[in-house]
Parts: structure tokens; C-alpha cells; sequence
């Protein structure tokens, strides 16, 4: 056997397990591209529903404070309303009653853009996490690119939240809000209230 023939039979010898130890390097790292994408699609769809709760626990909560603040205007003097030096009886009909409402509408606004901003950066750091191979595995099973959203009904209640103020004994006496999330301030907050809802996101949708 010559030198040549030699050399091109050990090549062959050796490159065969080579071969197939990349193929099998492959096979692996695509299993386990599969393994994250559903990982990374459980949690989205966890983040999806924790924005959704927050929201609606946030519109609970905001619905009294606004009760509250109109009972407070009308009602005899309380030692809360001596804490917030707040007139008793003659602030239903007053100027501070909007202001106080409209304060309390801000205060979930400004709440609601500070969580949404956090579900936002675990959210861009989930999809910077994937690569081709998760996107291969996506179309494989037929599931959307990941995606934070909102519902409707969410959607609604945040529309409700930055609506004028008016006072419920005076509906003439009304005044704008503030709106921290809007969108020359908070472009990326827009993108949680548009396009496909969350149940648009899973698979077969």
C-alpha cells in the first residue's frame, strides 16, 4: 500500500467518528433549543398573565381610593381627613376634590409603567435569549413568536384610568390627567395594548 493510499484510509477511519459526533453535537443542541423554547414560551405566557392580574387587581384598588376620596369630600371631619388637611363637608363641590381624583388616576398610571416596565426587561431578555434554532424549532410546532400583551378587558381599564377625572357629585367639574405612559414618554408601554392579545399567542391560534 502506498503512502497516499495509507493516508487516505486513515483519513477515512478518523474523519467517520468525527462526522458523526458533529452530527451528534447537532442533534443535541437542537433538542436542547426545543427544551428552551418551551421554557421561554411557559414563562412569557406566566408574564403575560401576572401583567394581567396586576392590572386588574390595580383597577380594584383604584375604584375605592376614588370612592374614598369622593365619601371623604362630602363626609364630617375624620382624623384621616385631619392627617391629609382635608376640609370637612365643603370639598364635595370643590376644585381639590378633581384634584385628588386625578391624583389618584396618576399614581396607578405612573405604578402601572413602572411594572410593565419590569415584565418588559425580563420579557427582551427571554427573546435575546433565543437564537435560530429556537426559531427553527418554532415553526416546527407551530408556535408565534414570543410577545407581552395585554388583554381587552385590560386594555379597557388602562383606557378608563387616563380618561378625564370628573367628580361623581359634579360632572361638569372635570380635569385631564397627567398621563405618565403616554406614548412620546413611554413608547414601548403602546406596544402591550396593540396587535394580537395574549390568547392570539398560543399554539394553533
Amino acid at each position: 500500500m502506498s503512502i497516499e493510499d495509507f493516508a487516505g484510509a486513515a483519513l477515512q477511519y478518523v474523519g467517520a467518528p468525527i462526522a458523526a459526533s458533529g452530527m451528534t453535537a447537532a442533534w443535541l443542541k437542537s433538542r436542547s433549543a426545543g427544551r428552551e423554547v418551551t421554557t421561554n414560551t411557559r414563562q412569557v405566557r406566566d408574564l403575560n398573565d401576572d401583567l394581567r392580574r396586576w392590572v386588574q387587581d390595580r383597577d380594584r384598588e383604584l375604584s375605592q381610593e376614588l370612592a374614598t376620596i369622593t365619601n371623604q369630600a362630602g363626609a364630617p371631619e375624620t382624623v384621616t381627613m385631619r392627617l391629609a388637611r382635608v376640609s370637612p363637608g365643603s370639598q364635595l363641590y370643590a376644585a381639590s376634590h378633581v384634584t385628588r381624583l386625578v391624583a389618584a388616576k396618576r399614581a396607578a398610571l405612573h405604578q402601572y409603567r413602572d411594572e410593565a416596565t419590569r415584565k418588559l426587561r425580563e420579557f427582551d431578555a427571554i427573546v435575546e435569549s433565543e437564537g435560530r434554532l429556537h426559531r427553527r424549532a418554532r415553526r416546527r410546532r407551530g408556535l408565534p413568536e414570543l410577545r407581552l400583551a395585554l388583554p381587552s378587558d385590560c386594555r379597557e381599564t388602562l383606557r378608563r384610568w387616563r380618561e378625564d377625572a370628573v367628580n361623581p357629585a359634579d360632572p361638569s367639574s372635570t380635569a385631564a390627567v397627567d398621563d405618565p405612559t403616554r406614548p412620546e414618554l413611554e413608547p414601548r408601554l403602546r406596544q402591550l395594548e396593540e396587535g394580537p392579545e395574549p390568547d392570539d399567542l398560543r399554539p394553533g391560534s
